[in-house]
C-alpha cells in the first residue's frame, strides 16, 4: 500500500510539475499583423507592430525580430533576416519582377522557468509568430499584347500576376474605359471610329487587398471597318464602298496576287464615305480572268500624328472579262 501511495504522490507530483512548466514557460502576446508596404521591380517592404508581452514575470521583451520567407530569395525557408527589437519594419532588395510569396515575422525572446522543487530559475530562448502577410514585387511587363480581329486583345498574363487590365480609349471623345482579362478579351466598339488600347499585368494582393500594376505597354491604334470590305467588279477593275468613318485621316489601298503577302500599295483615298474604282496593281493594270487579294488600311488621326491601323480591312475579287 505504501508502494502504491509513493507512486500515486510521485505521478501526481511529474503531473503539477508538467502543468507548471507549462505555464511559466507560455508567453501571453496580444496577436499584431504584418502588412506589406509598398514594393516597385526588385524590392518589397514591410511592417509589424510591437510584439506586446503580457507576463513579464516569466518572460523577456522581445530580443529581436526574424523575418523569414521561402521563395524570396531560397527555397527552403531559411532565415532572411535579424532585426533588432527596435526595428519594426524590413525591405527586401535586390529582387525580380514578378515575386510573389508568404512572409511571416518571429518575437523572439528569452523564457525563464524554475522546476517546482527548486527556487533557481533557468533560462532558455523562444519564439512566437508575430504574423505573415502575402508580398509581392510588381508583376512583369507583357510581352505579348495584340488586337486582333472582331476585334480583340490577345494577350498572355506573366506568371505570378493575377490578369491583364486593359485600357481603351476613344480617340474622338476622349472617353476611357477599362477592363480586365487573363488570355484574351473582346472590345466592344462601335464601327469606323478610331480607338487605342494599352494594357498591364496585375497583382492582387489578398493580405492587403491591393492591386500591383506592371508598367503599361505601348498603344495599338485601331479601328472596327464596316464588316469586310465591299467591292464589285468588272473587266476594267474593281470599285470599294468605303465610309468617313471618326478620328479617320485617309485609306490606304494595297492590291496582292497572293493571300497575306506580296501587297502593293496601289491607292491613297480621303476619308470621306463613297465608291472608289480600283484599275490598278501598283502602276500595273489589273489581268482580267485574275483573283486579287486586297488590304484597306485606315489612317488615323493621333494628335497631330497619323498612324496606320493595326487592325486592315481585307477582301478578294475576281477581275471579270
Amino acid at each position: 500500500m505504501k508502494r502504491v501511495k509513493k507512486a500515486l504522490v510521485s505521478l501526481l507530483t511529474m503531473a503539477a510539475f508538467a502543468v507548471l512548466f507549462q505555464m511559466t514557460a507560455f508567453a501571453y502576446w496580444n496577436n499584431t499583423s504584418v502588412v506589406m508596404t509598398g514594393c516597385s521591380d526588385t524590392a518589397i517592404g514591410i511592417k509589424w507592430n510591437q510584439k506586446v508581452n503580457t507576463d513579464t514575470q516569466t518572460t523577456s521583451p522581445t530580443d529581436y525580430y526574424v523575418v523569414e520567407s521561402y521563395d524570396i530569395k531560397n527555397d527552403d525557408g531559411d532565415l532572411l533576416a535579424r532585426v533588432p527589437a527596435t526595428q519594426l519594419s524590413y525591405t527586401f532588395n535586390n529582387l525580380n519582377p514578378g515575386v510573389v510569396d508568404y512572409v511571416t515575422v518571429y518575437a523572439n525572446y528569452t523564457n525563464y522557468y524554475k522546476f517546482s522543487s527548486s527556487t533557481t530559475w533557468y533560462s532558455s530562448k523562444s519564439y512566437t509568430s508575430v504574423g505573415s502577410t502575402r508580398v509581392n514585387t510588381l508583376p512583369k511587363k507583357l510581352t505579348k499584347f495584340e488586337v486582333a480581329s472582331g476585334p480583340s486583345v490577345s494577350t498572355a498574363t506573366p506568371t505570378g500576376a493575377s490578369g491583364v487590365q486593359i485600357e481603351l480609349r476613344n480617340l474622338v471623345t476622349g472617353k476611357v474605359t477599362y477592363q480586365t482579362c487573363y488570355s484574351y478579351a473582346p472590345l466592344s466598339v462601335p464601327t469606323n471610329t478610331a480607338y487605342a488600347v494599352r494594357g498591364r499585368a496585375y497583382y492582387q494582393n489578398y493580405s492587403n487587398k491591393t492591386n500591383y500594376y506592371s508598367a503599361w505597354t505601348g498603344y495599338k491604334y485601331f479601328t472596327k471597318m464596316t464588316g469586310t470590305v465591299q467591292s464589285k467588279s468588272n473587266a476594267r477593275g474593281f470599285t470599294l464602298k468605303l465610309k468617313k468613318g471618326k478620328g479617320i485621316y485617309q485609306y490606304v489601298v494595297y492590291v496582292s496576287t497572293k493571300n497575306g503577302k506580296g501587297y502593293k500599295k496601289t491607292a491613297t483615298l480621303k476619308a470621306k464615305s463613297g465608291t472608289f474604282r480600283i484599275t490598278k496593281i501598283g502602276k500595273s493594270a489589273l489581268k482580267k480572268k485574275k483573283t486579287y487579294y486586297i488590304k484597306v488600311v485606315p489612317v488615323l488621326k493621333v494628335g497631330n500624328k497619323k498612324i496606320s491601323s493595326c487592325l486592315p480591312g481585307y477582301t478578294n475579287i475576281r477581275v471579270l472579262g
